[in-house]
């Protein structure tokens, strides 16, 4: 293993090696997240090597005909453009690249990424920042044709046609154009209509758009491709009927699950908008609150959940809700040592409860769910 390597998976040397990347990028948060990705392809010989370190034997598990390893993976904003599949595949049970829009996107003013490790959350206000759809298609075509099929993992394509004021029918236009588009190589799609960074987007939350956008995530459903979308954070009764009245047309829709939670906006006047979408710790709570409202009253669907994953302890508390667990701050600010914890955790909840395997663990909760 290289000394690099040993760095990144030690959970004493990995701040250190964090400080020196912001230290060498003069505190550029963006310029940090670019570095790692060029030493994360560096190092994807060596992680594939190191299969050990993250022992998830157990927590292999089905949904639909498409196999995980295990439920731990990345969020949506992780590898906007599809460029460290390979190496994050050696760490992950599953990849959510993007969000991947229809054309190259320099997205909001800078600075608009800060990461305060103190408090364990990043400030975001980069509004879908992107090299486009046909880049990603040409990264994800590599990966599914050169990369080994024993050492792939599912990848959940998160994508957004994106409106301009008043003008619905192109961000149709363009939805379709990345469902076509993206669907033949990918076991997974996520419509994100929820970025709080892109002040259009709330044109996109009504019953008439999200018919028509699952409607054609739906003709690519099949056993082998999931479909999500993905929701905001709800604090007020008025955002709670809203939002329950989009997954109901999201189930009947026969979408297969729902992500939960979108960052949350708030106010951030070191950004030139003034606002941020905050992602990290200061999200546990909604989500605690959002995935156990929607596990109680849409228990068919999926749960893929992200927002405040921090400690063994949350995976635990969610795991009888949650499926399919997204990170992003917390692997930023922890990193890899983070999903071995998570691992750990899970197989402890598994061997607590009497469960051989995830998968039977899923089998019996979301029997369970269902009487309910």
């Amino acid at each position: 293993m290289s000394l690099l390597l040993n760095l990144a998976m030690s959970k004493r040397a990995f701040p250190l090696l964090r400080k020196a990347l912001y230290i060498n990028n003069w505190g550029d948060a963006e310029k940090v997240h670019e570095a790692a990705k060029g030493i994360l392809n560096r190092m994807s010989e060596d992680l594939a090597e190191i299969g050990n370190y993250f022992d998830s034997s157990g927590l292999e598990f089905k949904l639909k005909n498409i196999e995980f390893k295990h439920p731990f993976g990345t969020a949506a904003g992780f590898d906007k453009d599809c460029e460290i599949l390979e190496p994050l595949s050696h760490i992950f049970g599953y990849q959510t690249p993007g969000t991947i829009v229809l054309n190259i996107r320099a997205g909001n003013q800078k600075p608009r990424l800060k990461s305060d490790t103190r408090r364990g959350v990043i400030y975001n206000a980069q509004g879908f920042p992107s090299r486009g759809l046909e880049f990603s298609k040409e990264r994800l075509r590599g990966y599914q044709d050169k990369f080994a099929m024993q050492d792939k993992v599912p990848i959940i394509a998160s994508f957004c046609g994106l409106p301009q004021e008043g003008n619905l029918q192109e961000a149709l236009m363009e939805s379709n154009l990345l469902i076509n588009g993206l669907a033949p190589h990918v076991q997974g799609l996520e419509w994100n209509p929820a970025s709080p960074n892109t002040a259009t987007l709330k044109q996109l939350r009504t019953p008439e758009v999200f018919k028509r956008v699952c409607g054609g995530m739906m003709r690519y459903s099949t056993d082998e491709r999931l479909t999500f979308v993905k929701f905001p954070p709800y604090s007020t009764s008025e955002e709670i009927d809203q939002t329950f009245e989009l997954i109901s047309v999201v189930q009947q829709e026969g979408i297969d699950g729902i992500v939960l939670t979108n960052t949350r906006k708030i106010s951030y006047p070191d950004f030139p908008f003034g606002t941020a979408g905050e992602s990290g710790k200061p999200l546990s709570y909604s989500r605690k609150k959002a995935v156990r409202d929607v596990a109680r009253e849409f228990p068919p669907l999926i749960i893929k959940a992200s927002g405040g994953y921090w400690t063994a302890q949350d995976i635990i508390d969610d795991m009888p809700y949650v499926t399919l667990f997204d990170g992003f701050t917390v692997y930023t600010q922890r990193g890899p040592g983070a999903v071995k914890d998570f691992i750990g955790a899970a197989k402890y909840l598994l061997d607590k409860g009497g469960f051989t395997s995830y998968q039977s663990f899923l089998d019996k909760r979301n029997k369970t769910l269902s009487i309910r």
